[in-house]
């Protein structure tokens, strides 16, 4: 973001999130060509993110029933134990 503009973007799957224990997914930025900002996508950027999303019909997560306790716990995860120090 620049002056409260976004000047790069980009569109992911959402498929690419089902997975709970997925590593971090690291995405190249494309440059907005409409606000006119960045003219070359290799300059608009990446991030790294670890999304997990799930469909809260589809039953238990871990054994928990949904009323039991929170629908995701990163702390019955261990692929999120590196990250729990920022938590």
């Amino acid at each position: 973001m620049k002056g409260g503009k976004r000047i790069s973007y980009s569109r992911i799957p959402v498929e690419e999130f089902f997975d709970e224990n997925a590593k971090t997914k690291w995405v190249d930025l494309k440059a907005d060509k409409a606000i006119g900002i960045l003219s070359e996508d290799y300059r608009a950027g990446f991030i790294g993110i670890k999304l997990y999303i799930r469909d809260v019909t589809e039953g238990p997560l871990f054994g928990l029933d949904i009323a039991d306790g929170p629908i995701f716990d990163t702390k019955l995860s261990p692929i999120w134990k590196p990250l729990r120090k920022n938590m």
